[in-house]
């Protein structure tokens, strides 16, 4: 065993004769925060037990390394001439493309999003007409690529849970992340593909499972966490970011 998943991180595992428990250490790497120290005596198996009674200590101290790193603030788009949008949890750069006539909407070029507008902005601003254009344009292009993006995930995990889905849809909630009906048709918020990919997953499984389970009973939570054993950190990723993804095109 090398290493420990925990939510989307992958935290490498390293023996140690000088711990007689389990620690936390940071690296200097962005893309692994931390690693695991770890008796070296431990069998795989004593490992593999301890580490799972120990996983919901170790995802509050990795949340809480990664909330010191980078303190809760989620990129806000503000119409500005330097901009960024998040996709999945990528910031993706902001190109704005001078268009004479009709546009024919955003597009995804070289890892930043292409915006069209109709007219030369001025210094700082845009005026209340290309906002309003910039703004249609960009949920426009969310709603595409969410329905693409569902269109493929979630036939995928209704298998694994063995339900049917009838109907995907999309949609924009002030308060929701998805819904789901008994007919089998299941809808989700567009602006919620801000979040990380197991973010999204966790609320695709959320609501696949209400078609075995039209409620929040124990029952209901065990489905959800059998299918999607990281359900508490994208609980907790959602509480901490979700009024700044809903807030997204708001204006």
């Amino acid at each position: 065993m090398t290493h420990f998943e925990v939510g989307q991180h992958q935290l490498p595992i390293v023996r140690t004769a000088r711990r007689k428990s389990i620690a936390l250490k940071p690296t200097a790497s962005t893309q692994v925060p931390l690693q695991l120290l770890v008796p070296r005596h431990l069998s795989e198996r004593a490992l593999r037990n301890l580490l799972q009674r120990h996983h919901l200590w170790i995802a509050n101290r990795l949340e809480a390394h990664l909330q010191r790193q980078s303190p809760g603030l989620w990129p806000q788009f503000a119409y500005r001439l330097q901009d960024t949008v998040v996709w999945l949890g990528e910031c993706l750069p902001v190109v704005w493309q001078p268009q004479a006539g009709r546009s024919a909407g955003c597009t995804l070029k070289q890892a930043a999003l292409h915006i069209p507008f109709t007219q030369t902005p001025g210094l700082l601003s845009f005026s209340a007409a290309q906002k309003s254009q910039i703004k249609r344009q960009l949920q426009n292009w969310y709603q595409q690529q969410t329905h693409a993006y569902l269109a493929q995930k979630v036939p995928e995990l209704a298998a694994q849970i063995g339900v049917g889905v009838s109907a995907i849809q999309v949609k924009t909630y002030k308060s929701r992340w998805g819904s789901c009906y008994a007919d089998g048709r299941i809808q989700f918020n567009w602006k919620l593909l801000q979040a990380p990919e197991w973010v999204v997953d966790y609320v695709i499984v959320h609501e696949l499972c209400h078609l075995h389970h039209a409620n929040h009973s124990p029952a209901f939570w065990a489905l959800v966490n059998h299918h999607y054993p990281q359900t508490p950190q994208a609980k907790r990723w959602l509480k901490t970011h979700g009024m700044a993804l809903m807030a997204f095109l708001t204006d």
